[in-house]
Order: C-alpha cells, then sequence, then structure tokens
C-alpha cells in the first residue's frame, strides 16, 4: 500500500498477518515499509492499537503484538519479546538472578520481577505485574550463556554456575542470602564442573566464589563444590565477611572458605546456619554450622562485584 494515509484498518491487517509468520513484534521501520502512506497517518493508527492494547511499546520505535489473553494486563511475559528488544537495540543481555534461576527449575515461585543484565544502564518498566529490572553489567558478554526456548524463539540466560554467582554477587536484588540459599539449593545439582570452571575464570572474583562456596558446602553436597575450592587454591584470597556493609565483630572465621559469618542464613526454615555451635536436630528444624559441615573437598545499581 503507498497512499498517504493508510486507512485504520490496513495497519491493523497487516499486524494480524505477522504472527503467523512466526513474528510477534515489529518496528517503525517495519510498517513504514509494508504499510506506507504517512509517518503521521501510520503512527496515529498504531497508537490507537497501543491504547486499545493490542500493541504493546516498551521503547520508541519498537512495538510487541498483544494476543487476546494477555490484553487484561496489557502484555505478553517479557520472555516473548525481550530478545527481539535486545536485538532492536543492538544491545548484550542476559536473563538473570531469580529469572534465570526459575527458567533452571530453580525456584519456589514464579519472580515478579523479570531481571535482566545488560551494558549500559537501561530504564525499569512495569507491566502486566511484572517488574523488568535491568541491573548493568560491563562484562555481560564474557559471562557464560545457555539458550532456553519461549514460546515466541529463544532467550539468552546465564548458565546455571553464573546464575549462582550473580546470586551470590547481588543479594539485595535476590531476596536477601535466605532466599539466595534457598535457590542455590536447588540450582546446584544442574551445575556442572566446566560450567563452573568456565564462569569462575570469566566473571568471578576471589570473594564471590569464597562466599558461594561457603553457601554451596553449608547446604549441599554438590560434587561442584570442589571445583570452587580448586580455583580458589589458585587464586589468592583474603577472608571476606558472608555479608558485605555488615561489620564482623564477633563473627567467626569459617576457615575452609576464609569467610566471616556476620549474618544468619535460614533457606526456607529449613536449614539455619549460625556462627558458632554444633548441629542439632530441633523438631523439624535442621540447624547446621561450618563445624558441623563435611570438609570441602564474590532498576538500575552500580554492578561491579561486591569485595
Amino acid at each position: 500500500m503507498t497512499s498517504n494515509s493508510p486507512s485504520r484498518g490496513a495497519v491493523a491487517d497487516w499486524i494480524d498477518t505477522l504472527p503467523a509468520l512466526g513474528r510477534h513484534t515489529f518496528t517503525g521501520d517495519d510498517a513504514r515499509s509494508a504499510v506506507g502512506g504517512t509517518d503521521t497517518a501510520r503512527e496515529q493508527a498504531i497508537g490507537r492499537l497501543v491504547k486499545k492494547r493490542m500493541l504493546f511499546q516498551p521503547h520508541h520505535g519498537f512495538f510487541v503484538i498483544v494476543p487476546a489473553e494477555y490484553r487484561l494486563t496489557g502484555s505478553p511475559p517479557p520472555l516473548w519479546y525481550i530478545d527481539a528488544l535486545m536485538r532492536y537495540l543492538e544491545r548484550p543481555y542476559y536473563v538473570g538472578l531469580l529469572s534465570a534461576a526459575a527458567l533452571w527449575g530453580a525456584a519456589h515461585q514464579q519472580p515478579q520481577r523479570f531481571q535482566v543484565f545488560s551494558s549500559v544502564p537501561m530504564r525499569s518498566m512495569r507491566r502486566g505485574g511484572i517488574h523488568i529490572d535491568w541491573i548493568v553489567n560491563k562484562s555481560v558478554e564474557l559471562v557464560p550463556i545457555g539458550e532456553q526456548r519461549t514460546p515466541t524463539g529463544y532467550v539468552r540466560v546465564s548458565s546455571p554456575a553464573a546464575t549462582a554467582l550473580d546470586l551470590v554477587r547481588y543479594p539485595r536484588h535476590a531476596g536477601e542470602y535466605n532466599n539466595v540459599a534457598t535457590v542455590l539449593r536447588d540450582l546446584v545439582d544442574g551445575i556442572t564442573d566446566a560450567d563452573m570452571t568456565e564462569t569462575l575464570n570469566a566473571s568471578a572474583t576471589p570473594a564471590v566464589a569464597q562466599r558461594l562456596g561457603y553457601l554451596l558446602n553449608a547446604f549441599s553436597n554438590a560434587p561442584v563444590i570442589e571445583s570452587v575450592r580448586h580455583w580458589l587454591s589458585e587464586h589468592t584470597h583474603r577472608a571476606v565477611p558472608l555479608r558485605s556493609g555488615i561489620s564482623t565483630d564477633g563473627a567467626r572465621l569459617d576457615t575452609r572458605w576464609r569467610v566471616f559469618v556476620n549474618i544468619t542464613v535460614e533457606p526456607d526454615l529449613e536449614y539455619h546456619v549460625e556462627a558458632s555451635g554444633a548441629a542439632v536436630d530441633d523438631g523439624d528444624l535442621i540447624m547446621l554450622t561450618s563445624d558441623s559441615l563435611p570438609p570441602p573437598v564474590d532498576c538500575l545499581e552500580n554492578g561491579s562485584p561486591a569485595a
């Protein structure tokens, strides 16, 4: 169509053909090429569809087709369009933290925040009851990635080991250490030695590796703990607090991982770690301390690793 004023139905008719072609998003340039007409008329037609919640515009010039079942909330799940959006913006990314853990089958409940790492700051948004949180990681392209299939294609997801490191590196984004430990306990079985070693070499600091090793050792007997221990044996590291920003006064030093246990971690009320004492069975609550553990065989915020 090349008329100067495309009919109201022309744009909608063209959009209706896209899902059958496997396309669930389009750009302003795509519409210009397919529908023609003046920019003003075409943008007005698209704007009417946005108001009717038939389209969602997460970024200027980029539109998501909203299936009928999602029009009440205003958009399909972010997994449907995040890869296409980042390709449009030409920015590297990966889905991480609790969102990645859920995709790897290690979430007890569906996260209400969809967490995406990118190398540049982006404005967080809320749509359909889901917050999309953007977290800056200047080394995003170094993080080991796995691909997960979605209803509309594929999405880049941090590998299980990279997800584990990020959970420890960004505890506030992951619901703090109680939740981190709960998720790690489910995630660890999917972490291979090769994945862990690649991740540690690519993006770890000794402090994050120490904290990860301590938590894995406390709440699992996974063989991959040995990979963390071996990596640390080849890297100089000093004693660090389990939770940075909190005093270590009076905290016990776990000599295996050189971690000051300056917080109490209670994953899902099933396990409990304290700074001192021995393992006891307190009814349904199993209490573990590092003294009773088997020997072991670091919205927009600054994404730099915590020491």
